[in-house]
């Protein structure tokens, strides 16, 4: 395990990150993510980013045939800071502004 320490940003001051291990992606899986991933970059959905952390992702089967790019986050949230002000409720925010 190696100690990472972020001095700015939304993770814990000291935070232990482990290896994750990419899935096996068949050559249509593989296909599949290079194009979702090319298409939300050329949409804008996306960034690159230098963060020294990264999640592992799958192509999980659709039940209609297709492939969906799911990503596991698990890790990444166990060291992110949590937020004691949670964004208020967009009703909320329009009942008062009216």
């Amino acid at each position: 395990m190696t100690k990472l320490k972020k001095a700015v940003g939304g993770y814990t001051e000291q935070s232990r990150w482990r290896h994750s291990s990419c899935s096996e992606l068949s050559l249509d899986g593989l296909k599949a993510a290079k194009q979702y991933i090319i298409e939300n970059l050329d949409k804008g959905f996306i960034v690159l980013s230098a963060s020294p952390y990264a999640c592992p992702f799958l192509m999980a089967k659709k039940p209609s045939g297709g492939l969906r790019f799911c990503v596991y986050f698990r890790k990444l949230n166990t060291i992110t800071k949590k937020d004691c002000y949670p964004l208020p409720l967009l009703d909320e925010v329009l009942q008062r502004t009216s």
